[in-house]
């Protein structure tokens, strides 16, 4: 299957759907601009933040969409952020040029909801086998869910079962190899 008809099934089986504001090219100077406000923002998200949940979920921020080259989208849940101020906070002292490279958008997922279904994964009480699990997990904001990589080697069906059981609207499961399924919580 290709990117666009990929882009078609997500849309599909989605209630959300983000892309990059796909804007004109920037220039270096403006490309490296944006991207170093968007790593900012980014850069919070690596630590835990409250709970154990990455900080950019903490505060309500669900992640980014994009590149330098197409600009970005900045996912946020309107209940816990004000998208008007936020996307202020971000353009505020950057070239026109390189602030029309940079969206905020609503989501239709709430931080909170994904952030319990993250606490939970983690837990890892969901299901007998769960804490000898190879698994990986982190959020998607394209798609607005947690997109969980399990190792197709070690996993049963019912593993896949009871993670897709913790929140079945905000989970995503991948079979994935398992050298790739190593990142984790």
């Amino acid at each position: 299957m290709n990117q666009a008809d990929q882009r078609k099934q997500a849309r599909s089986t989605t209630p959300c759907w983000h892309e990059s504001p796909h804007g004109h090219p920037l220039n270096d100077e403006a490309e490296n601009a944006v991207a170093q406000r968007i790593s900012s923002v980014l850069a919070l998200d690596e630590a835990k933040g409250g709970g154990g949940v990455p900080s950019g979920l903490a505060r309500g921020i669900l992640g980014v969409v994009g590149d330098p080259s197409a600009g970005y989208t900045v996912v946020a849940d309107t209940t816990r952020l004000d998208i008007q101020r936020l996307h202020e906070s971000l353009t505020e002292g950057l070239p026109p040029q390189a602030a029309s490279a940079v969206r905020v958008e609503g989501s239709c997922t709430s931080a909170a909801a994904l952030a319990t279904a993250w606490r939970k994964l983690e837990a890892r009480d969901w299901h007998p086998s769960a804490k000898r699990a190879a698994f990986g997990f982190d959020i998607d904001a394209r798609t607005e869910q947690i997109v969980v990589g399990l190792d197709a080697g070690s996993a049963g069906p019912e593993l896949a079962e009871a993670i897709q059981r913790i929140a079945p609207r905000l989970i995503s499961i991948h079979l994935v190899p398992a050298s790739r399924s190593s990142r984790g919580p």
